[in-house]
């Protein structure tokens, strides 16, 4: 419910404004088409009424008047924010026309802050149009060329009213008569706006295209500008607008003065003078006894023209003396104020110096405590941070002796662990040699070669181990076997164990740089002894030269040992699982239990048994 009130408000406000602003622009369009009416009405307390009155006058040409009623807009309170923009635009205009052209472009620098403000585009516009004109008759083509680029973009914005249009068109042709001299591309631009203000019913600035109009083909002597002279002096003359229509008629006095009408012209020439001195418009009055000169000397009449010509001088002398006095009342004004204000200047110096010494000084003692304070604390962090740092160091040393204490003593178990373990492998070994001896004079009291040979391959195994504690106790490193070592120590007690199935048989080692845990490598030595004590029980028979290569090679990951010979081989379809060699039997168990694969091939008349292990690398 709230939001539906807040946007019916929102609304009721926005239809208002426009209202407003829709009322505001009829009745300047009314003011435009009847002045008289205008200044006949009875002035109201609303400050638009005394804007109103001050338009219709500047329409009417009585600038003094326009002036007075612009005074008393700030009487009857400020004019609303949307339309203040017009009140700073005519004052400017009025001051331009009574040649107080630095008044005039502060008014409209004050117009164009404020329409710029309120977002305006069309009071932006119009004041856009004002200070192209202003810069055409004060011949500054440089900074017009900056407001007719703005004027160029803002006219196709559909928020331009056409009255604006209008008035931009006559006024871009006047500039550029003057800007560029030349009238090639004006008549286009004039004929297009007289048709446009037909069609808008906008004759007041019909009036102006037309006499610009005029004035170009009098420019370039091209017949017809009567015409459209003559047609711009009935709008005037019919609006009422005295300024503008004593301009056509002084141009229309200068064209019958070309034809040779001096007479048409000399009684134009009066009528405009009159309105001048009724007015009070010095430059104009000026000029028409400037024509009159010219009139009078085309006549044939030297002392008329004499005489005219010494009123003109005397008209333009006391412009330029009022122009001189004011501008030399301005520049005393503005002496003045720059004294004074210099004056102020240098107070305001002299306080500000005062003001900065007593702060420095302020800031030398803020910063002198700062800095006492800073190296009070600095000190007491050090101070701080010294006694920290001494109980730290004590601590530390009592820690350090601690860990040192600790490592002696962890270093001798280890040492007596190691020598300890050492002795274990040592007579482990020692044991298993005593075993392998006396299954050895076991064997010299047994008559059974069978039983002889048993006893044999059991000795050869207890070697096998044997070796493995010996390789243990030769070491530091009691976990890890080297297998390369300990094949060259395993290959040659095999070879004396069959000394003569061994004869003949070239044989190789050829063994990476592997270690073992002593797990694996227990079982790896039962398993090679298993395969070289078959490779010479079985392989070299009937074999001649007879060969038996021992291989270790790492893996990545793990390892592979093969044992290979040139013996006739497994027989063909051998079925390994139902295999009743204790032997191979042991081998089978204990590669499962190394978890390893056991494989066999027989290529190129040689028969290969290898052992692979995949897992990670035992590698010390």
């Amino acid at each position: 419910m709230k939001l539906r009130l807040l946007i019916c408000m929102l609304a009721s406000a926005a239809l208002t404004y426009a209202q407003r602003a829709d009322s505001f622009d009829q009745r300047v369009r009314q003011t435009h088409l009847n002045p008289t009416g205008e200044t006949g009405m009875e002035p109201l307390s609303d400050p638009n009424d005394s804007y109103f009155r001050s338009l219709a006058y500047f329409l009417q040409g009585d600038f003094s008047r326009s002036n007075q009623w612009l005074d008393s807009v700030a009487l009857h309170g400020p004019m609303s924010d949307e339309h203040i923009s017009r009140y700073y635009l005519l004052r400017g205009r009025v001051n331009r026309l009574v040649g107080d052209n630095l008044g005039a472009v502060t008014m409209f620098d004050s117009a164009l802050i404020v329409s710029q403000r309120n977002q305006s585009d069309a009071d932006i516009f119009r004041v856009y149009v004002d200070l192209l004109e202003h810069c055409r008759a004060l011949i500054m083509f440089e900074e017009g060329e900056v407001y007719k680029d703005q004027l160029n973009k803002l006219a196709n914005n559909s928020r331009i009213p056409p009255d604006l249009l209008a008035r931009y068109m006559h006024r871009k042709a006047a500039y550029l008569i003057e800007a560029i001299d030349s009238t090639d591309i004006i008549p286009g631009l004039l004929q297009k706006c007289m048709a446009y203000c037909q069609v808008h019913d906008l004759p007041w600035h019909e009036a102006t295209a037309a006499q610009d109009y005029g004035y170009t083909l009098h420019y370039r002597k091209a017949p017809g500008s009567l015409t459209y002279y003559e047609r711009a002096e009935a709008i005037w003359s019919e609006l009422g607008y005295r300024r503008d229509l004593s301009q056509v008629r002084f141009n229309i006095a200068r064209a019958y003065s070309d034809e040779g009408r001096y007479q048409e012209a000399l009684d134009k020439l009066e009528v405009v003078l009159r309105d001048a001195v009724s007015y009070g418009w010095k430059v104009p009055e000026a000029d028409v006894w400037r024509i009159r000169s010219e009139v009078y000397q085309k006549q044939g009449n030297p002392n008329e023209a004499l005489e005219a010509y010494r009123v003109y001088h005397d008209r333009y002398t006391h412009i330029l003396a009022d122009r001189i006095d004011d501008q030399v009342a301005e520049m005393m004004a503005k002496i003045g104020a720059q004294t004074t204000r210099n004056d102020l200047l240098r107070t305001e110096n002299a306080m500000l110096t005062t003001q900065e010494k007593l702060e420095a000084e302020s800031n030398r003692r803020q910063l002198f405590l700062l800095l006492t304070v800073s190296l009070a604390i600095i000190l007491g962090s050090l101070y701080v941070f010294y006694q920290r740092s001494r109980q730290a160091n004590t601590m530390l040393r009592s820690q350090q002796e601690v860990i040192e204490s600790t490592n002696r003593k962890l270093e001798m178990t280890l040492d007596q662990k190691n020598h300890l373990y050492r002795e274990l492998h040592h007579r482990v070994k020692n044991n298993l040699t005593t075993l392998s001896g006396l299954l050895y004079m076991q064997s010299r009291n047994l008559d059974s070669e069978e039983a002889k040979k048993a006893l044999s391959e059991a000795r050869g195994r207890i070697q096998s181990m044997s070796l493995i504690h010996q390789g243990l106790y030769q070491r530091d490193d009691e976990v890890q076997v080297k297998l390369s070592t300990y094949l060259e120590e395993l290959l040659p007690n095999l070879l004396s164990s069959f000394s003569s199935e061994s004869q003949g048989v070239d044989w190789s080692i050829d063994c990476d740089d592997i270690e073992l845990e002593i797990e694996k490598a227990m079982s790896l030595a039962m398993i090679v002894n298993e395969l070289v004590t078959n490779s010479f029980k079985y392989a070299f028979k009937d074999v001649i030269n007879g060969e038996l290569r021992v291989t270790g090679k790492k893996l990545h990951p793990g390892w592979m040992v093969s044992v290979q010979d040139n013996g006739p081989g497994m027989p063909a379809g051998y079925d390994w699982n139902s295999s009743k060699s204790l032997g191979l039997r042991l081998v089978k168990i204990l590669v499962e239990e190394m978890g390893a694969q056991f494989s066999y091939t027989y290529l190129d008349q040689r028969a290969r048994f290898s052992i692979v292990f995949e897992g990670e690398e035992d590698e010390a």
